[in-house]
């Protein structure tokens, strides 16, 4: 039985993010990444941001451990019940959308290797082409 950690990330003023993960140390530093390279693409990296620009992070901390095939129910349940304590969660949907499970088709990765490989990418109107005439 594979573990998820289902965790918040938190600043003084308390949670505002949960999400899952299987790694907490490596999630946290890409949530700091993605703040740095998009840091207004969703309020989730424009608020990471914001503490990164006042030389703050965010807290990670776990709140619960699920079975893989659980996640979803889990990190759900989570968010709502911080919704419903009060907490402004910045997280831009209920939950469940993670990567675990999720298919994704060839065309929609090369779509996304373009996109997080910016405009300087010499090769991307090459590729952009192949899937358009895909």
């Amino acid at each position: 039985m594979k573990i998820i950690y289902i965790y918040t990330l938190s600043d003084s003023l308390g949670v505002r993010y949960v999400g899952q993960t299987k790694n907490t140390k490596l999630r946290l530093y890409r949530h700091i990444f993605d703040a740095k390279k998009n840091g207004g693409q969703n309020k989730r990296c424009s608020w990471i941001k914001s503490l990164l620009n006042k030389n703050e992070k965010p807290i990670i901390e776990i709140i619960d451990e699920v079975n893989e095939n659980e996640w979803i129910f889990w990190e759900k349940y989570w968010i709502s019940q911080f919704r419903t304590w009060g907490f402004k969660l910045v997280n831009d949907s209920d939950g469940g959308e993670g990567a675990y499970g999720r298919i994704v088709s060839d065309e929609t990765k090369i779509k996304m290797s373009i996109s997080n490989s910016g405009s300087n990418n010499k090769n991307s109107k090459k590729v952009f082409q192949y899937t358009k005439d895909y």
